[in-house]
C-alpha cells in the first residue's frame, strides 16, 4: 500500500518516473542533472516541481535524504527514500 500512496503524490510523467525509481531502487541520482535537450532550459521549473514532489512525499510519510556527491557537489548527488 505504501507504493500506491507515494505514487499518488506524483503529478505528471516526470514526477511519476522519479517516484517509481525511488520506490524500486531506494535512491535516485539528482534528477535535474539528467535533463536533456530543451528541458534543460526549464531546469528552474523542474527544480521547483521536484521540491514540491518531495514535500508531498514527506507529507505522505516518506523521508527523502539528500546525499552529497563527489567533494560535496550537487551534480553527482543522490536522493534516498526511506519510510518514517
Amino acid at each position: 500500500m505504501a507504493k500506491e500512496k507515494l505514487m499518488a503524490q506524483a503529478r505528471g510523467y516526470w514526477q511519476r518516473d522519479i517516484v517509481a525509481t525511488l520506490v524500486s531502487h531506494g535512491e535516485i541520482s539528482h534528477p535535474i542533472y539528467d535533463l536533456r535537450g530543451k528541458a534543460k532550459l526549464y531546469s528552474g521549473r523542474y527544480r521547483k516541481s521536484m521540491n514540491n514532489l518531495f514535500r508531498r512525499l514527506e507529507g505522505a510519510g516518506a523521508r527523502i535524504t539528500w546525499i552529497p556527491g563527489v567533494r560535496g557537489g550537487e551534480p553527482t548527488s543522490r536522493y534516498k527514500l526511506s519510510m518514517k
